[in-house]
């Protein structure tokens, strides 16, 4: 289990890293509060720490270890996107994997994919 110390993503970083700002390994960010952007490092935006960590009956549970395993499928499917600029390249079992990814990630939060609300 992931400690409570450990920075989890809830946007993964193989989706932000397509949104870097140059060379750099930052993405620009904007503070609703403060009404201004700036850049900010991937690994500290769209995360928290202990994120996907929880205690059920005094045990410590966490589904971070399942969804490092299931985005590096992911990223495979979204790198060769991103290297094409089409979504032709996908077989069927891509876009199989990454939807089950993807609904499994919004299921975490109690959410099904199409249900209205």
């Amino acid at each position: 289990m992931s400690s409570a110390t450990t920075n989890q993503h809830y946007v993964p970083r193989l989706l932000l890293k397509h949104f870097v700002s140059g060379s750099s390994k930052q993405v620009f960010v904007f503070d609703k509060l403060t009404e201004r952007s700036f850049p900010k490092s991937i690994k500290r935006v769209a995360s928290e720490l202990g994120f996907y960590d929880c205690e059920v009956d005094g045990a410590s549970y966490s589904v971070d270890p399942l969804l490092t395993r299931m985005e590096n499928v992911a990223s495979r499917i979204i790198t060769r996107i991103v290297a094409t600029h089409n979504l032709r390249v996908l077989s069927a079992t891509d876009m199989t994997e990454k939807w089950s990814h993807y609904s499994r990630r919004l299921r975490c939060f109690g959410l099904t994919p199409g249900a209205k609300k």
